[in-house]
């Protein structure tokens, strides 16, 4: 009977600890909420624009961030009601290939439409190859509102840190809210 009521106490303990490492990001000014996954870090002192940065190291010295960022759209720049579903994968291709910087090379691994809590989002994947190492990218992009919304998983390794952090970075996009009231 001992036994049982310590394994009882152990179990109510584990578990009441399990349930105080998991955070939660809320954001009302910007009205986003997330859950932040164990074992990332969440970076203060981050730009206007950025929402919330996260961050997290390897055993190897691998580095992985997770950004929201929210940009304001300036008036006229898009047409009503456009939607970035109706973008074609070559010109998502193309915006993203057009983005190297530094004489980098951009390698795009595929793209595609997702939905966010109600908000229709583009994605891509890319490696781009940097000085000395490999970046790989995970990008969703969209508009909500007047506000162009950018969640960005970057990893720096090898193929299989980025698989890691992207199947972190699935349960990330499960939890983001981005319509909060």
């Amino acid at each position: 009977m001992k036994h049982m009521i310590f394994l009882i106490c152990f179990i109510a303990l584990f578990l009441s600890t399990a349930q105080a490492q998991h955070k939660d990001f809320i954001s009302k000014q910007h009205r986003i909420s997330a859950s932040i996954p164990d074992g990332w870090d969440q970076i203060q002192g981050i730009r206007d624009n950025t929402v919330l940065k996260l961050a997290r190291s390897g055993k190897a010295g691998q580095k992985a961030r997770i950004a929201v960022v929210l940009d304001n759209i300036p008036n006229g720049r898009i047409e009503p009601g456009f939607d970035i579903w109706n973008m074609s994968d070559d010109d998502i291709r193309k915006a993203i290939e057009s983005g190297a910087m530094r004489g980098e090379t951009v390698t795009m691994i595929d793209v595609g439409r997702a939905s966010i809590d109600g908000i229709h989002v583009v994605w891509n994947k890319n490696r781009r190859s940097i000085p000395d190492s490999t970046l790989w990218e995970f990008v969703y992009e969209g508009i909500r509102g007047s506000q162009y919304l950018t969640i960005r998983l970057t990893s720096v390794g090898n193929k299989d840190w980025f698989d890691l952090n992207q199947s972190i970075f699935a349960e990330f996009i499960k939890s983001l809210r981005l319509n909060m009231r």
